[in-house]
């Protein structure tokens, strides 16, 4: 029979501990607080606020990649993420399932105004069940991640953002003043100091929609930053059979 005669060389486990390394400054560089509020900070801001066995829940934008590089999960199970065809819509509803199969654990709900919009219908089920949702709305005013890939491979900004939509009147939507009956909207005007502007809302038996108006960037720095951070591979392991 063949055995696997290999240990991972010492070098490489050098370079990963020195990537590492310069990945979490750049984390902690890119989802600090400082000016116009990005989804990195608000990222950011939510990690420093959140119970460690709390788990988050997404699924469409820019919040798969930037969250898959960003998150930092305090729990076992504390990540949960639609991969598979971003699916705008599922995070509120998924949110409730969670919520449904941990009870005993906070859920924290990730979403943009455009998912939101599209279903938002399933906090009506979350007050019905009692599921308490902390839903955080990164409101970017359209459809911000597809803005930016636009923008990053050289297009014109075209129909992603409102307005640069097509329009006879441009939609001018409170979500903190669109409540659903049983939920507690919580809306932030500023974004520093964000844990404490969050606090009620963690105390709240019922769902609470906290919403914050996002300034679209041309391009995400973390995504732009991150192939320069990797490692390159280490040698192929060394199949040995009978006799060496």
């Amino acid at each position: 029979a063949l055995t696997l005669d290999y240990a991972t060389p010492e070098a490489w486990t050098a370079s990963l501990t020195e990537a590492r390394g310069k990945w979490d400054a750049l984390v902690d560089q890119v989802t600090a607080p400082a000016g116009k509020a990005t989804e990195p900070q608000i990222l950011g801001a939510l990690m420093r606020t959140i119970a460690k066995d709390a788990v988050v829940v997404a699924a469409a934008g820019g919040l798969p990649g930037d969250m898959h590089r960003l998150w930092r999960t305090g729990a076992v199970g504390g990540y949960h993420m639609e991969y598979g065809y971003s699916c705008m819509g599922y995070e509120i509803a998924g949110g409730v399932g969670v919520a449904m199969a941990q009870p005993q654990r906070p859920v924290h709900v990730m979403v943009g105004d455009g998912s939101y919009l599209m279903m938002n219908s399933e906090l009506a089920v979350s007050v019905m069940l009692g599921t308490k949702l902390i839903v955080t709305l990164l409101d970017n005013r359209g459809f911000g991640c597809i803005n930016r890939l636009q923008a990053a491979t050289g297009g014109a900004p075209f129909n992603n953002l409102l307005a640069d939509a097509r329009h006879r009147d441009m939609p001018r939507i409170d979500f903190a003043g669109w409540p659903i009956p049983g939920t507690r909207p919580c809306p932030i005007s500023t974004l520093w100091p964000m844990p404490r502007r969050w606090a009620p809302t963690l105390k709240r038996p019922t769902p609470s929609p906290i919403s914050k108006r996002l300034y679209p960037a041309p391009v995400n720095r973390v995504a732009s930053m991150s192939s320069s951070l990797r490692p390159k591979p280490p040698p192929a392991p060394r199949l040995v059979g009978p006799g060496g």
